[in-house]
């Protein structure tokens, strides 16, 4: 009996602390895609800093009595050396001239206020999307029925302005200059990075490095691997920063000492995003790893196995070559063999 007593005391504190770990649950927002928490032995693993420049941990070796598999993964965090950013603009009319009019005075009052910030005409260009027709639906009356037609009644216009720039901070600039032309849509923002060629070298320079040093390691515990048959693959892969971009909404807590007995209306909550880089946990070596603004992210995997019991090669079996014997019946009538070599 006691302990039924005890029970409700339990909910009421089971309550209050699952409420604690729910605000921090909307707080955080993305606890389910949080990099610490989907691996549980980031925490235990060793992180260095070499010059500033290279982060690596080490990764522990995994041996079987068939093969010794290594592999070297490599991240290369690059600023963007230039970027493109694409806004949509938008306009209706009652004619297609009025349309295409409207739009041009939007645009070209947009051109001559980025030329404040040193963007020229060159570094812009329009992408002509659509003109459709807007249709308003009359009724034509008769004596017995009624007919509904669709009539045009005028234009939309739709197009995309491409802006380059090579400066992060000045799409905040565009962005002000657009608004003042009633141009609010965002499309996206591309980034551009000069000499991707020598970034991937650099990354496969340092992995080579770092798989010999695990190769090193081996031949101090009597594992030689320079004889051995081996099969290696290399993979690379970029990703830039609209694919690193995650949502999540905000949460705000209601307050229940109103001192008001009534409805409670709660706020929507907007969803926004942020930019949630690709996690360094996977990695033996990160270069770059700190930076400001969204990077563009290249990695390069290397793996190579090392067969520690390489079949045998089986002898080819020579097999007897059955040569066939042709005759021929001359006109006399007689079978004669008929040489073939």
């Amino acid at each position: 009996m006691k302990n039924f007593k005890f029970l409700p005391f339990c909910l009421i504190i089971l309550f209050n602390v699952n409420n604690i770990y729910s605000q921090n649950y909307e707080n955080s927002g993305y606890i389910k895609n949080n990099r610490y928490a989907q691996n549980e032995s980031y925490n235990l693993s060793i992180v260095q800093t070499i010059n500033g420049n290279i982060s690596s941990k080490t990764n522990q070796l995994q041996i079987n009595e068939d093969f010794v598999e290594l592999e070297i993964n490599a991240l290369y965090n690059a600023k963007a050396n230039s970027y493109l950013a694409i806004l949509s603009i938008i306009q209706k009319g009652a004619t297609a001239i009025a349309v295409d009019s409207m739009i041009n005075i939007r645009y070209n009052g947009f051109c001559k206020d980025l030329s404040k910030f040193g963007i020229t005409n060159d570094d812009i260009f329009i992408d002509m999307i659509s003109m459709v027709p807007i249709y308003e639906t009359q009724v034509d009356k008769k004596l017995f029925s009624k007919t509904y037609n669709e009539v045009p009644v005028g234009f939309t216009l739709q197009k995309n302005i491409h802006v380059y720039y090579k400066k992060g901070d000045m799409l905040d600039k565009i962005l002000t200059a657009a608004s003042k032309h009633e141009i609010y849509d965002l499309i996206k923002v591309e980034y551009f990075v000069d000499n991707t060629e020598a970034i991937y070298d650099t990354l496969t320079d340092i992995s080579l490095i770092a798989l010999n040093k695990k190769i090193e390691k081996l031949k101090k515990l009597g594992i030689v691997l320079d004889t051995l048959k081996r099969r290696y693959s290399d993979q690379k892969t970029v990703l830039f920063p609209v694919d690193n971009y995650k949502s999540y909404n905000s949460y705000g807590g209601i307050s229940l000492t109103t001192g008001e007995k009534g409805l409670v209306n709660e706020t929507k909550i907007t969803p926004t995003m942020f930019y949630n880089k690709v996690p360094y946990h996977k990695y033996d070596i990160v270069i770059n790893p700190s930076f400001k603004e969204p990077a563009v992210q290249y990695s390069y995997n290397i793996i190579v196995r090392y067969y520690l019991n390489p079949e045998k090669e089986e002898e080819p079996v020579v097999k007897e070559v059955v040569k066939n014997i042709y005759h021929i019946v001359t006109p006399e009538g007689e079978v004669k063999k008929l040489n073939t070599e």
